[in-house]
């Protein structure tokens, strides 16, 4: 029991030593009867069991030491018997000590955000917006994918030019053999144009690239180009056994159709027409976003509706050329449609040949500015899009023709001579003409996605661009020709076969820079990749 109550007041005095450990005093204990002073300690004093020791002239103090009573413990004292199991973790984290507290899962590190344990962050994607993704995929902030590129594959159809009759056959045994009168050549037909050129599609591509910028990426900055493959159309025929090919016109000296012949009876020939088209163009956008205003909260999405803006400069090129070549050669001498003076027939000897070329280039150049929509719903990894654009601006367009004929006589007096100007490409024609027009460029596009990863998609994607006013190569044909400088032909103030004078008439062909509209439509499959 002594023991007991003399343990007790060592464990009061210990934990009033605690209590007091922030005062400046010393308190000395002794084994023998309290008569001890509490004073202010001296340098060098040490506390042990027994007097105090001080240094050598140190006054003692001499106030009597007070022992306050026992004090309250802190704890309760813990009962006797075995210990507590330690409380085990379900994270399977080392076992928690005695008496702590479980204080939950840590809060990731950075900025504060709506933060639910276990939820995965989902990505931005430009264009798209906010894209939640399965628990394969790693948190994205929202303010890391400023970055996105695309490549799209294109498969479009495009507006065919029109031509107009350009080969035709017939019966040599016509006043004028393929020619287009029911009257001088019933039995001819139509074996090139008058039609479009074909309905071919053409493979291409399409690329962007562009960047987000501002806190939530308001606004951003898009550079987009495409272009399609180079459509050719072509046409041959020769013949060396009678049959009749032949070009049709209209004549403008005496008003009638007529026709050039290029294979007869004494007459071996082909010809060739040849036309290629290209179509590309570029925009640059600046891309604002206009509706989804929980971006920045990360609740822009599942089912997320997103409207963007965007304002920028568009150019679209259209070049077309046609060409068409022929060659014949003359098998024997036969009478020509020019009388002589004496009133006979010329002769044209055989071995005589000839060679007639036709060019025509057209350069179609749109410089304008765009207003445009971008709509897009996300459904999960699913996303529908939308987007329309309409362009204002100036059509630059230039018109090439050319022609040229080259005739060779292997008699006496011999030799290669060379006129300008061809049949349907004459001097009156000739040159280069460019002209400047307002022009209207509407597009509308759709599109469906799926986002695989954070940072990868891809999608499929329906277009269609109409332009208002450009140049056709077709289309610049002037099929009205005036005989004059033509070899072979009567020219005006001779004398034809039937003996009539050939009057002057008109001075075509004229040049035309006739217009008309073009569409380009078709599919895509793309991929978009942000970071």
């Amino acid at each position: 029991m002594r023991r007991f109550l003399a343990g007790g007041l060592g464990l009061a005095l210990g934990l009033n030593g605690l209590a007091t450990a922030g005062n400046p005093e010393v308190i000395a204990s002794s084994s023998e009867a309290p008569a001890a002073t509490l004073g202010t300690p001296r340098p060098g004093a040490v506390i042990a069991r027994g007097k105090a020791q001080e240094p050598a002239n140190t006054p003692v103090p001499s106030a009597p030491l007070t022992v306050p009573p026992p004090a309250t413990p802190l704890h309760a004292p813990m009962p006797s018997g075995p210990s507590p199991a330690p409380i085990a973790s379900s994270t399977g984290a080392p076992p928690l000590p005695p008496g702590a507290i479980p204080m939950g899962p840590p809060k990731p590190a950075g900025p504060a955000t709506n933060y639910v344990p276990g939820a995965i962050a989902a990505p931005v994607d430009p264009g798209y917006g906010v894209a939640p993704l399965g628990p394969f995929s790693q948190p994205t902030p929202l303010n890391q994918q400023r970055w996105y590129v695309g490549a799209e594959y294109l498969y479009w159809w495009t507006r065919d030019g029109a031509l107009p009759p350009l080969v035709t056959g017939g019966n040599f045994n016509d006043f004028i053999p393929g020619s287009l009168s029911p009257i001088t050549g019933p039995n001819s037909f139509i074996t090139y144009g008058n039609g479009p050129l074909d309905t071919q599609g053409r493979s291409g591509g399409r690329f962007t690239v562009g960047r987000w910028f501002g806190d939530c990426m308001p606004w951003a900055i898009e550079f987009s180009g495409f272009f399609v493959g180079n459509r050719t159309a072509s046409f041959s025929d020769s013949a060396s056994d009678g049959r009749v090919i032949a070009r049709p016109f209209y004549e403008s000296n005496r008003n009638r159709p007529s026709a050039e012949l290029v294979a007869a009876s004494a007459l071996n020939g082909s010809i060739n027409v040849g036309s290629t088209s290209s179509f590309y163009g570029a925009n640059l956008d600046w891309r604002r976003r206009l509706w989804c205003p929980e971006l920045c909260g990360g609740k822009c999405g599942p089912r997320a509706f997103r409207l963007d803006g965007t304002v920028g400069f568009r150019y679209l090129n259209l070049d077309e050329d046609l060409s068409i070549n022929e060659q014949s050669v003359i098998t024997q001498n036969v009478f020509s449609d020019i009388l002589a003076p004496n009133g006979t027939p010329y002769i044209i000897p055989a071995g005589v040949g000839s060679q007639v070329s036709d060019n025509f280039r057209v350069d179609n150049d749109f410089y304008g500015g765009s207003l445009g929509l971008i709509a897009n719903y996300n459904l999960g990894r699913w996303s529908l899009g939308m987007g329309t654009k309409i362009s204002l601006g100036v059509t630059r367009e230039r018109l090439e023709i050319s022609g040229s004929q080259t005739i060779t006589y292997p008699v006496p007096p011999g030799g290669t001579f060379n006129f300008p100007g061809g049949l349907l490409a004459r001097p009156s024609n000739i040159g280069t003409y460019t002209q400047n027009t307002f022009a209207v460029v509407p597009e509308v596009n759709f599109n469906v996605g799926y986002q695989f990863t954070n940072h990868f998609k891809m999608f499929v994607g329906y277009d269609f661009l109409y332009w208002s006013k450009v140049l056709r190569a077709g289309d610049q044909i002037d099929t009205t020709v005036n005989l004059a400088g033509i070899p072979y032909a009567p020219q005006p103030g001779q004398r034809d076969a039937d003996g009539n004078v050939i009057p002057a008439g008109a001075n075509r062909p004229t040049v035309l820079l006739r217009e008309t509209d073009f569409w380009a439509q078709g599919i895509s499959l793309g991929m978009l990749w942000t970071w």
